[in-house]
């Protein structure tokens, strides 16, 4: 669970920027995670994290994943060969409640963690600059060795955005579709959609409790 924690709080370095979104189309992959990650340091730093009520906490995280993750790619990834066969409509309803599950799951994470250090190492491009690997280090400032992270990003009309976050050998994309290859073994897919969105609703109701 740790690791999940903090492989989960190594996508939510990639902050809301405040630079020119224009721009950061034109960025590369490790300039796009230098300049987020920066972001939301300097919200750390300034407080906004910590002040802010859980329904501006959960705007700022959906803000935060709609701009630096490829949702349509990450859902195919977690569904496998479900995505597939599945409808228009059924896409559009699992990735509008993956991406409720994500906001609600790391705001959560937001409220409970301390302000981390992000060293970004190098990128490595494709031959054909398509799809980029970004290594970095995360450093939780608690005497621990920094952990090593590994930002998997694809390009797309709109700049270079993630698909899978790896940490230590843990990577979010693979414990997300095995728990749904799981729940999908003996349910079809509108079950699973349709148990997720319940979850989702019931949790909306819950409170987020922060961290002391």
């Amino acid at each position: 669970m740790r690791t999940l924690t903090r492989a989960a709080l190594s996508l939510l370095l990639l902050g809301v920027s405040i630079s020119d979104h224009a721009n950061a189309s034109r960025l590369g992959p490790q300039a796009v995670i230098e300049d987020s990650a920066a972001s939301l340091l300097r919200a750390f730093d300034e407080g906004t994290i910590q002040t802010a009520d859980p329904v501006q906490l959960q705007a700022i995280v959906g803000q935060l994943l709609d701009e630096h993750v490829d949702f349509p790619s990450v859902s195919r990834l977690v569904l496998g060969k479900h995505w597939q066969t599945a409808s228009s409509p059924q896409r559009q309803q699992f990735m509008t409640e993956f991406r409720a599950l994500l906001v609600r799951t790391y705001s959560k994470m937001l409220t409970q963690s301390q302000r981390p250090r992000l060293r970004v190492l190098g990128e490595a491009v494709g031959r054909k600059g398509r799809l980029a690997r970004v290594r970095a280090e995360l450093d939780f400032n608690d005497g621990s060795p920094p952990l090593a992270v590994a930002y998997r990003m694809r390009q797309t009309n709109v700049g270079w955005k993630i698909i899978d976050v790896n940490i230590s050998g843990f990577s979010l994309v693979t414990n997300y579709r095995s728990f749904f290859r799981r729940e999908l073994r003996s349910k079809e897919l509108p079950q699973v959609i349709d148990r997720l969105s319940a979850f989702n609703r019931e949790q909306n109701g819950a409170p987020l409790e922060r961290a002391g």
